[in-house]
């Protein structure tokens, strides 16, 4: 028997962010990725550890990296890093006119946020470019917190 595995689908409840993103006009396309580093955060004196996660954005073209948010409060507070990412989004000026994934959790996060700031989403089987910005990414991020 195999596990299956419910992802978080939450809702993105800033409205005045949605709508500020979703009247930008229509950038280049974008390949996202949330993923969990599988290497534990030593936190404060007396605490668990927490396992970091890290949402990656690159240029759908020129595999360029765009944005890499950590966050320690995923899954607990998914509200908070789609807040982050709006914000990222406008400052940067992108409004993409497509997100592709290649996961279900990543799909998840980000479904409802893409309907309401008007962002296709497409999910594809590989995306071999962000696999391998996460892969190197990855690695850097536990070379330094060893």
């Amino acid at each position: 028997p195999f596990i299956e595995y419910e992802y978080v689908q939450p809702v993105f409840s800033n409205q005045i962010l949605a709508h500020r993103t979703a009247s930008m006009k229509h950038t280049a396309d974008v390949e996202c990725r949330l993923l969990h580093i599988p290497a534990p955060m030593m936190s404060q004196d007396g605490e668990p550890p927490v396992y970091p996660g890290v949402f990656i954005m690159t240029d759908s073209c020129s595999g360029d990296i765009l944005l890499p948010l950590t966050t320690t409060d995923y899954p607990d507070d998914p509200d908070r890093l789609l807040t982050e990412l709006a914000n990222h989004l406008y400052s940067l000026g992108l409004h993409p006119r497509r997100m592709t994934v290649s996961d279900e959790c990543t799909r998840s996060l980000l479904a409802d946020f893409c309907k309401k700031c008007d962002i296709e989403l497409e999910t594809k089987a590989t995306l071999p470019n962000l696999e391998e910005v996460c892969a190197i990414m990855v690695q850097q991020m536990m070379m330094g917190m060893m």
